[in-house]
């Protein structure tokens, strides 16, 4: 940490008599100290009064370089990789940290646990087995911490599963964010730009699943998903600092979308033009397998597919947020083995030369970012964390990209879209 950007650790005592802890941000002692006043307040610390206001800013203002030296630890408020010379990469998912010395979070941890790997494999993932889209979903959920160690053409990617009510949707949506929380982990296109741009930078180097795009009410919806995919959000004023200052959120993630009608139909109904860009980031796949199963290809022996789904929306209310952590460590030990990136980029090229040979009606920009996630599902496999044979990620991959509205005909859906697009215009 330099001079400009340090953290002190200061205790107080608060009404109760309790003795708490607090962390103050060396960057927010401008001014007032307004920051760390509201801060203080907050843990019981009594600074109501004119007079305590004024000698805690004068403390603090004057006296903070001799407070605590030197800093006590590393300290971040973004979820994700923390890269800094001379050390390890690690990896800081709410308080717990991958890969090397631990960090002091200062976020807001997002991510909820219940249960084992193993009850998570035999009453999840194992389920999922044969479904191609089920698949699909998983191995996305893995993509987000790989592209720290990729290269730099493997651009984040989304998917985005349409279709009618109660045909499926949500249940995708479920499993993937099984990998790492419970339901709470699912957002929904019902927020503002801003809303948007903190669920990202919250799902920083993960996941991000945001569900109903039809519920997406703001103007710039292209803009918007752009943006997600960018990893770049809108320069801000900082609501605490009182000089001028700016602060622009930063993410890299990947994103699972669900909706009644594809993006194409989205846009339309806003009136935005569907350009290329996108279709190079977003693969809209129909959650209808056309095999009379909904979203499935198969049942695995159980009566119907609303039986199966039920059993694994149950299934996803019990065992959650293991399998995320399990990749984690494994991936972390992964990087440690001799020419660890060199083989992982082996690995990425050849998937990417695999999806353009098995899937050339998908264009080439597409298929490099759907390669990411088709590595990290087979990673997951590699680490004993997904319990499917090798090769079944990729399959299902090639699978959803046939059935896609992004295929070009006369493979997928997008001989569709015309029709629907003409019915909207009606």
């Amino acid at each position: 940490a330099n001079r400009k950007h340090r953290f002190f650790k200061v205790l107080l005592k608060n009404a109760s008599g309790q003795i708490v802890e607090h962390l103050i941000d060396s960057a927010d002692l401008v001014a007032t100290c307004k920051p760390v006043q509201q801060a203080l307040t907050a843990k019981g610390l009594n600074t109501n009064t004119n007079q305590m206001q004024k000698w805690l800013s004068a403390y603090l203002m004057y006296n903070w370089d001799n407070l605590y030296e030197p800093p006590i630890r590393t300290y971040t408020r973004k979820p994700g990789w923390l890269v800094m010379p001379g050390t390890k990469p690690r990896y800081q998912l709410g308080d717990t940290t991958y890969g090397g010395e631990e960090v002091v979070f200062l976020g807001n941890s997002q991510n909820a646990e219940s249960g084992t790997l193993k009850a998570w494999q035999d009453h999840v993932a194992s389920v999922c087995s044969g479904n191609y889209r089920a698949v699909f979903a998983l191995s996305t959920s893995f993509a987000g911490p790989l592209y720290e160690h990729l290269p730099s053409y493997a651009e984040p990617f989304g998917i985005h599963f349409y279709g009618a009510s109660s045909s499926g949707k949500s249940v995708m949506a479920r499993i993937a964010a099984s990998v790492w929380g419970d339901k709470d982990f699912i957002k929904g296109w019902d927020t503002t730009a801003t809303g948007l741009e903190d669920f990202a930078a919250a799902r920083n180097d993960g996941l991000l699943i945001l569900d109903e795009i039809g519920e997406y009410k703001e103007k710039g919806l292209a803009g918007n998903i752009y943006k997600l995919f960018n990893g770049s959000g809108r320069g801000r004023s900082d609501k605490y600092n009182e000089i001028n200052n700016t602060q622009r959120q930063t993410w890299r993630l990947s994103v699972i979308s669900t909706g009644e009608i594809h993006i194409r139909q989205a846009l339309y109904k806003c009136k935005e033009e569907y350009k290329e860009g996108l279709r190079a980031r977003v693969l809209n796949v129909p959650i209808d397998a056309g095999v009379g199963l909904l979203g499935f290809d198969t049942l695995n022996g159980r009566a119907s597919s609303n039986a199966l789904a039920t059993e694994l929306l149950e299934a996803c209310d019990t065992y959650y947020g293991v399998a995320g952590k399990a990749f984690l460590m494994a991936f972390c030990a992964y990087l440690e083995t001799p020419h660890a990136l060199k083989r992982l980029e082996e690995q990425y090229t050849a998937l990417v030369d695999r999806l353009i040979q098995e899937a050339p009606f998908v264009d080439r920009r597409l298929s490099q970012r759907m390669s990411v996630s088709t590595l990290a599902g087979e990673l997951a496999i590699q680490f004993n964390i997904l319990p499917f044979k090798p090769g079944d990620c990729l399959k299902a991959v090639v699978r959803c990209a046939l059935d896609s509205v992004d295929a070009t005909p006369p493979y997928g859906a997008s001989r569709e879209v015309a029709a629907d697009l003409l019915i909207l215009a009606q």
